[in-house]
């Protein structure tokens, strides 16, 4: 019997010993299993990421490019209307310019038609007796002094 009992425990504790054994490898085998699952996560992670830092550079170069483009489209559209305002305001002195000189002509045509009325032209005579005369009209110059020898200009 205690032979029986002797085997009965060797072979008990053998089985012991072989299934924990097997369960250490099954074990090890699932660790192993994970880490290489979570190894392919981590690199598929690190692509998903590399690959989204790039559009985002892309798209940003993009609209940095457009950007700079419609700066420039807005820069030169308002230079242009700087230079057509300059122009127009050229323009307009020129003629304000030629409309002064105009009216300042008038002007001097005017009171030459209109002569001594506006001015109050004045005459100047040299008498018979030597005296002069100086008046607003013709009219009785030097009658006292013998009539007009001379009219001055």
């Amino acid at each position: 019997m205690m032979r029986r009992l002797f085997i009965t425990t060797a072979l008990i504790a053998g089985l012991c010993a072989a299934g924990a054994a097997s369960g250490q490898e099954t074990v090890k085998q699932g660790a192993k299993k994970a880490g290489d699952a979570t190894k392919t996560a981590g690199k598929a992670a690190g692509d998903t990421t590399k690959d989204a830092a790039k559009a985002t550079g892309d798209a940003t170069k993009d609209a940095a490019k457009a950007t700079g483009e419609a700066t420039k489209d807005a820069t030169k559209a308002t230079g242009d209307a700087a230079k057509k305002a300059g122009t127009t305001a050229k323009d307009a002195t020129k003629e304000t310019g030629d409309a002064a000189k105009d009216a300042g002509s008038a002007t001097k045509s005017g009171a030459k038609k209109v002569g001594g009325v506006v001015t109050g032209t004045t005459y100047k005579a040299v008498c018979n007796d030597g005296t002069t005369f100086s008046g607003k009209t013709k009219t009785d110059a030097c009658a006292k002094n013998g009539g007009v020898k001379t009219w001055e200009k």
